[in-house]
């Protein structure tokens, strides 16, 4: 892939909201297991089933965490996508596999919209005229360029290439 003459965005998010999702339902799990072990040597079942459904739905809230990740809008709040815009269209990668890419020419785009929050960083919302597939990232109408800076410069090059900035909707 020729890395002339285009503009680069780095996301800058701290990835924390899934972190923190599946963390604390590691950390329940953990205390109810060894809730379990305590309480094993007494005879007290009533406190076993107790703790041994709270264990339960420490693994439900787990497996619902990584489905919430996967498929909303959590997996763009990650801090290791790069995006490049390029005379030939739009692609993002990651930092760790650049091999690995996802491309859109620009007549696949149907406009983007904008929201800066008020550390300078915005949210860019990318639409595209069909379902794509983006690898690991799934089949996606949309893609969310998250905690970028210089976006006034990404949207000149939008409106070079004849992409209209809507009005941003969280969908």
């Amino acid at each position: 892939m020729e890395m002339e003459n285009q503009f680069l965005w780095k996301s800058r998010t701290s990835g924390h909201k899934t972190v923190t999702m599946l963390m604390t339902c590691l950390a329940v799990l953990v205390l109810s297991l060894l809730a379990i072990v305590i309480f094993s040597s007494k005879n007290n079942d009533t406190i076993k089933i107790i703790i041994m459904i709270i264990a339960g739905l420490a693994i439900i809230a787990c497996l619902v965490a990584v489905c919430l990740a996967k498929l909303t809008d959590l997996k763009w709040n990650v801090s290791n996508l790069i995006f490049f815009l390029t005379e030939e269209g739009f692609y993002f990668t990651s930092v760790v596999n650049q091999n690995s890419y996802f491309y859109a020419e620009w007549s696949e785009i149907t406009g983007y919209s904008v929201i800066t929050d008020k550390n300078g960083k915005a949210t860019v919302k990318v639409n595209f005229n069909g379902v794509a597939d983006a690898g690991s990232y799934g089949k996606i109408k949309h893609l969310k360029m998250v905690g970028i800076m210089g976006v006034e410069e990404l949207c000149k090059v939008f409106e070079t290439y004849g992409i209209n900035q809507i009005q941003y909707s969280k969908n």
